[in-house]
């Protein structure tokens, strides 16, 4: 009976130890996760119009980037390509596949790291395969002036 006793005391232990320590990892990954949401930031840039050769603003082409922020620093960006309505009141996503579209697809993985570096967002380009052709330039000129944008809203 002693032993019974025993066995029973130590097993009881063992589970209660057993729980302890099972729970213990669970309370600290989510103080880990609650640290890291509260650190991770999200901020949308303005949408940015496209410029026509003649300089004129075109909000059926358009741009808007928001960046994830962690700690103040930028660990991803990415940009929705716009299609919009003159007061800029109503705007859809592009569809892929778009040179819009492309673009963006391009542009977006180069951009945390071009914003670490001084002239960063300036050197951004794409591969062309999705046809913007001439009016590469002003692609890059809208999707500059969204990641701008969304920096400048971000603080940096």
């Amino acid at each position: 009976m002693q032993r019974k006793r025993v066995l029973v005391l130590a097993l009881a232990a063992a589970a209660f130890v057993g729980l302890g320590l099972v729970s213990l990892p669970a309370s600290a990954s989510e103080s880990k996760a609650t640290t890291f949401s509260s650190s991770l930031t999200t901020v949308k840039g303005n949408v940015t119009l496209f410029r026509a050769v003649d300089g004129t603003l075109l909000p059926e082409y358009a741009n808007q980037t928001t960046l994830r922020l962690y700690r103040g620093r930028v660990v991803a960006v990415s940009t929705a390509a716009l299609h919009c309505n003159q007061s800029l009141t109503s705007c859809v996503v592009d569809t892929p596949p778009s040179m819009w579209s492309d673009a963006v697809r391009g542009l977006d993985p180069q951009a945390p790291g071009a914003i670490r570096r001084p002239g960063g967002i300036d050197a951004l380009t794409y591969d062309d395969r999705g046809g913007a052709g001439e009016a590469l330039p002003r692609v890059l000129d809208m999707y500059r002036r969204s990641l701008r944008s969304a920096l400048a809203k971000a603080g940096l």
